[in-house]
């Protein structure tokens, strides 16, 4: 309810005005660690995302904090401690966990993990798994977990040679999951990224390449040719990478007419009388861009031999230079030669033939009327 009053004690309202508020709650996301034999401790931020390439905690409006941790252990009841200024440690089954309100953590191990980990193979693993609790400003919660994963020795990703790949201008890609070529003996789960793609392509975490190609990507990499990095991580920091090529293409420029017999394709036929001045209109020669380049260049490439036509570069349109005359040999059926082009060496060629016709000349005797320029 809203009332106003000015000094004169004169008074308005009151008026009910309603409103939505709508709270952003925060949202905890997984996160994941590890250590090798021969390292002690590992470190990391639950708030930033994993070292596997986690999703980042959404902190909401009222920027959320880690304010709880806990651990429930094989041979021990669970605990439960508050994370204040300064960080909170809980001891796990092989280390102590450390963790700050601002997300930071450290993991180091301790006696009964230093031993754990010396007797593990390459592929056998221990894990144990802390909860840690985020709380907002308005007291909003969520929670998720932080595993913290042992193991005896890392096994690098493996990869395989990826096939190059080959497009044009503004062509829509759709999954290329170039994941099955990468592969980690261990069964760790494996971050990807790339450099290099085309503009307008993106690489997902998961090894999924998707997104429309720039309409004007061919003027880019080497004459097109794009040099494309695929990189593979493990969560322990060990990589993999292949490269491959993607080369990008320009479609050409096509000349549009209406004539569906494919043996007559991007060829125009059009008349003009004898009388018509210079400037009258011919005919128009369109074309189509397939990946949108703009703007299209047409012109006269052959066949005007007495210089009676002329095109506008812009749009195509054919108009008479001049007055057609038969004395200068203007009259009939004249064979041009047309091309329109992208401006990224696409180019498209037609034909065009236009018959100037014989305007009947008046009968012996007959006095033309006079003309008026009025």
């Amino acid at each position: 309810v809203i009332a106003a009053s000015d000094r004169d004690g004169d008074t308005t309202g009151p008026v009910i005005r309603s409103a939505t508020i709508a709270d952003d709650l925060p949202i905890a996301s997984e996160d994941v660690n590890g250590l090798l034999a021969g390292e002690s401790s590992v470190q990391g931020n639950v708030l930033l995302g994993d070292a596997a390439g986690g999703t980042p905690d959404a902190r909401g409006a009222d920027d959320a904090t880690v304010t709880a941790i806990s651990f429930v252990g094989k041979d021990a009841s669970p605990e439960t401690l508050s994370v204040i200024a300064g960080g909170a440690t809980i001891s796990g089954d092989y280390g102590d966990l450390t963790i700050n309100p601002e997300g930071s953590y450290s993991y180091a191990l301790n006696s009964a993990g230093e031993a754990a980990i010396l007797e593990l193979s390459g592929q056998d693993t221990l894990q144990e798994e802390f909860t840690y609790g985020l709380t907002d400003g308005d007291r909003d919660v969520d929670s998720t977990t932080l595993t913290i994963t042992l193991r005896g020795e890392n096994d690098p990703p493996q990869s395989e040679p990826l096939a190059d790949q080959q497009n044009q201008d503004a062509d829509a890609v759709t999954g290329v999951d170039i994941s099955d070529s990468f592969d980690d003996p261990d069964g760790d789960s494996l971050a990807f990224s790339a450099v290099g793609l085309p503009a307008g392509l993106v690489m997902n975490t998961d090894g999924v390449i998707s997104g429309t190609i720039d309409n004007s990507a061919s003027q880019g990499g080497a004459s097109g040719v794009y040099e494309v990095t695929v990189t593979a991580r493990d969560p322990f920091g060990s990589e993999t990478s292949q490269t491959f090529d993607w080369t990008v293409t320009n479609p050409a420029p096509d000349f549009v007419n209406e004539n569906t017999d494919p043996l007559v394709d991007d060829t125009y036929t059009f008349t003009v009388a004898e009388g018509a001045g210079a400037g009258s209109a011919v005919g128009t020669v369109p074309a189509d861009d397939p990946d949108g380049d703009t703007p299209l260049s047409y012109s006269i490439t052959g066949g005007d031999t007495n210089n009676l036509f002329e095109i506008d570069s812009s749009s195509g349109a054919i108009t008479l230079a001049k007055t057609p005359d038969d004395a200068d040999g203007d009259l009939g059926t004249w064979e041009l030669g047309i091309q329109v082009d992208d401006g990224e060496g696409g180019v498209d060629t037609g034909t065009v033939f236009i018959t100037v016709t014989d305007s009947p000349e008046p009968p012996a005797g007959t006095t033309l009327p006079a003309r008026s320029d009025e």
